[in-house]
């Protein structure tokens, strides 16, 4: 493990923390969504299955570059992201080749200040039946990097499991990959630090630039409770599904 203090790392901390708020089956219930939603970057409408949160926030230490960039992907959903600290409405949409491979939002700091919070709602984005995973990846050099997800909202029939096995974690080496040598293998197994059935949460230190951490997991989508069609018709308040 590297000696360097906390704060001599171009990040010190990076969090992820996702909440789920509510999911339902889009292949089976594709004509009666939760509600249609509107993204606040482009006015656009599209149906709600899925509706999930994500707190990212960031501590920089001294060794911190002089500008920064931060983004949101999603393969599946619709991404809706807000700078909080330093506040700035701003956001812009990445390449837009990359448009039909994902939804991204991104923004810009220059300088680089000492810490960043930034919210994404997004929509859509956990219907992935062929590889469940969410993941959080070092911007740089970072001396903890953590990621929490939160199933705790997602409701099940009565006496039934949400997960069909327990979630796994994994720290994916993006530059450090060479498939002739094993010594420098792809990922790395990681235990979960806090985990009660619902809730999940893993940490690696020392994380070279690149690198992600990964929480893999697999749900038996007929044990989910449906909310299809509860807010079609309403103004949607976030409470009324947690």
């Amino acid at each position: 493990m590297n000696s360097r203090n906390e704060s001599e790392w171009p990040i010190s901390v990076k969090l992820l923390y996702i909440k789920i708020i509510f999911i339902v089956d889009k292949e089976k219930h594709e004509d009666n969504p939760v509600f249609t939603r509107e993204i606040r970057r482009s006015r656009e409408k599209f149906p709600v299955y899925d509706a999930s949160i994500f707190f990212q926030f960031t501590q920089f230490g001294s060794k911190k570059p002089p500008d920064h960039e931060w983004e949101f992907t999603s393969s599946r959903g619709q991404v809706d992201a807000l700078q909080l600290h330093p506040f700035d409405a701003r956001t812009s949409r990445a390449d837009p080749a990359k448009r039909t491979i994902y939804d991204s939002v991104k923004g810009y700091l220059s300088p680089t200040p000492d810490c960043l919070l930034v919210v994404n709602h997004n929509y859509n984005g956990f219907q992935r039946k062929d590889g469940e995973w969410a993941g959080v990846r070092a911007a740089n050099q970072t001396r903890l990097l953590r990621l929490v997800i939160d199933f705790s909202s997602v409701m099940t029939q009565i006496d039934k499991e949400l997960f069909s096995e327990l979630p796994s974690a994994k720290w994916v080496h993006e530059l450090q990959y060479d498939p002739l040598d094993d010594a420098k293998k792809l990922e790395t197994p990681l235990e979960f630090e806090y985990n009660d059935g619902k809730v999940f949460s893993v940490s690696q230190t020392d994380v070279p630039k690149k690198d992600v951490i990964l929480i893999n997991y697999k749900m038996i989508w007929e044990n989910i409770i449906n909310l299809q069609g509860r807010y079609k018709n309403k103004p949607y308040n976030p409470i009324m599904a947690i």
